[in-house]
C-alpha cells in the first residue's frame, strides 16, 4: 500500500514528480515532514528570517516550501483534557464534491470534542433554500447533512446579520463573493458558541488528525510557502502589523479564536474599514488567513504552535475520486505523504 500511496501522491498534484531534481527534492520533503521535530522547526523559522535579513528579500519558494514541512506534524498532540471547538465551512455550489469528500474526513481529522459543524453558503433572495442552479445540488447537500451527525446548514445572510448585510449594501461599490466569505469567516469565529472555530475552504480535504486547540489559547499555527507583498502592506497600513515571518498563513483552512478575532475586530464596522482599507490605491490585499496568523503571531506569539502544513493542490479531482473506488481505500491512505488536499475549482481539468 504505501507505493499506490506514493504513487497517487505523485501523479494527482499540480506538477507531475518527474526528474532527477524534482524527485530529489520530493525526497527530502517527504524525510523533513516525517522528522516531527520542534527544534527543526524552531531552527526552519529562524533560517527564513536571518535570510530575510541578511539578503533584504524574501526567502526563496524552496526555502520557504521546506521550512513549512519542518514543523512538526501534531505539536499539541500531548495536551490532554482539550477545549471543544466549532467547525465551520462556506462553500458554494462549484465546491459540492470536494464538500463529500471534506465531511467524509472531517472529525477523524479533528482530535478536539466538536460542538458543532456549520456549513455555510448563499441563498436565494427570498432567503429559504441554497443559491444552486443544478436541482440535484440541493438533494446531494442535504444527504451529505443527514450522514453526518451535528450538521447544519446556514446561510450568509444569517451569519453577517442586518447591520452588516446593511452595510455593505450601502456602499458605493458592491462587495464581491470572494470578500464577503472573508467577511464571513471572521464574523463566523466571532459567533462561536466555543472558544474557537476551525475554519476549512470547501475545497480542502484534511488528512491527518491533530489537536487544533489547547487550554490557554495555545493554537496550531501553519504558514505556507507563498509571499504576497501586497497583504503585508494592508497588514502595516490598517492595523500597524509588521510581520516577524517572510511566510503567508494562506493555507486553506485555520483556527481562528473567539477572543483574538475580537480583538482584531471590536466591532462590525471595523470588519466594513478593514474592506474599504484594501479599496484604497497602493492599500493593499485583504486576506482573513494572512490578517489572523501574523495577528496572532506578532501580538499573542507565546499562543502559536507552529505546525506542519504539508499540502498537496491537485487539479485531479476525478481521478482521485475514481482511485478511492477503486482501491476502496480511504483518502488519508491513498495521500499519506500529505496533511491536507485542496481541489482548487479554477484549476481542475
Amino acid at each position: 500500500m504505501p507505493q499506490v500511496r506514493s504513487r497517487l501522491g505523485d501523479s494527482v498534484g499540480r506538477s507531475k514528480v518527474v526528474g532527477v531534481k524534482r524527485r530529489s527534492l520530493h525526497i527530502l520533503r517527504r524525510f523533513v515532514r516525517i522528522s516531527n521535530s520542534k527544534n527543526l522547526g524552531l531552527l526552519a523559522r529562524g533560517s527564513l528570517r536571518a535570510m530575510a535579513k541578511f539578503t533584504g528579500r524574501p526567502p526563496t519558494g524552496l526555502h520557504r516550501s521546506l521550512a513549512s514541512v519542518a514543523q512538526p506534524l501534531d505539536p499539541l498532540r500531548a495536551e490532554r483534557s482539550l477545549p471543544h471547538i466549532d467547525i465551520a465551512v462556506p462553500f458554494v455550489e462549484k465546491d459540492i464534491n470536494s464538500l463529500e469528500l471534506l465531511l467524509a474526513n472531517l472529525k477523524a481529522a479533528v482530535a478536539n470534542p466538536i460542538s458543532r459543524i456549520q456549513l455555510v453558503t448563499p441563498a436565494v433572495p427570498a432567503g429559504s433554500v441554497p443559491r444552486f442552479e443544478d436541482p440535484q445540488s440541493l438533494a446531494k447537500i442535504h444527504r451529505l447533512i443527514d450522514g453526518v451527525d451535528g450538521v447544519t446548514l446556514v446561510f450568509d445572510h444569517e451569519v453577517l446579520g442586518a447591520n452588516l448585510s446593511n452595510s455593505f449594501a450601502a456602499l458605493p461599490k458592491k462587495i464581491d463573493g470572494y470578500r464577503v466569505q472573508q467577511v464571513l469567516k471572521f464574523c463566523l469565529a466571532m459567533q462561536s458558541v466555543s472558544t474557537a472555530t476551525l475554519v476549512v475552504d470547501a475545497d480542502t480535504v484534511l488528512l491527518h488528525r491533530k489537536v487544533w486547540l489547547a487550554n490557554g489559547g495555545i493554537q496550531l499555527l501553519q504558514f505556507s510557502e507563498e509571499y504576497h507583498q501586497p497583504y503585508r502592506n494592508l497588514l502595516l497600513s490598517h492595523f500597524g502589523i509588521q510581520p516577524l515571518l517572510p511566510v503567508s498563513f494562506i493555507t486553506h483552512h485555520q483556527l481562528m479564536q473567539r477572543e483574538i478575532v475580537n480583538e482584531i475586530f471590536p466591532t462590525e464596522g471595523a470588519l466594513v474599514d478593514w474592506y474599504l482599507a484594501s479599496l484604497e490605491p497602493g492599500g493593499g490585499k485583504m486576506s482573513e488567513y494572512e490578517t489572523y496568523g501574523h495577528y496572532l503571531t506578532t501580538r499573542h506569539p507565546n499562543r502559536v504552535a507552529y505546525g506542519n502544513w504539508a499540502n498537496l493542490w491537485s487539479p485531479h479531482l476525478d481521478i482521485v475520486l475514481d482511485s478511492l473506488n477503486l482501491t476502496g481505500q480511504p483518502l488519508p491512505v491513498l495521500l499519506g505523504d500529505y496533511n491536507t488536499v485542496s481541489f482548487h475549482s479554477h484549476s481542475q481539468k
